[in-house]
């Protein structure tokens, strides 16, 4: 699926209330979050901090991710 308005985001559930949450990733953030590597949670916790940094919203404990979204293109997480 297409989305053309956001470029970089991550689609969440909010774990305590249920509500969807969306978050825009930069570059950067991206680029951390879609890491394959066996440094993958490593680069996932700069992702979280970068982002809390950023926003406040942290998203361990607190979000269950549900799709990411790079170039505009939406797709499962995990």
């Amino acid at each position: 699926m297409r989305n053309t308005d956001i470029k970089n985001s991550l689609d969440l559930t909010h774990i305590a209330t249920g509500y969807p949450h969306t978050i825009i990733l930069n570059t950067k953030e991206t680029q951390l979050a879609m890491d394959n590597t066996n440094t993958m949670n490593h680069t996932w916790d700069l992702m979280c901090q970068s982002v809390y940094s950023r926003t406040g919203d942290w998203i361990p404990d607190n979000y269950e991710v549900n799709f990411i979204t790079v170039n505009g293109i939406k797709r499962a997480f995990h």
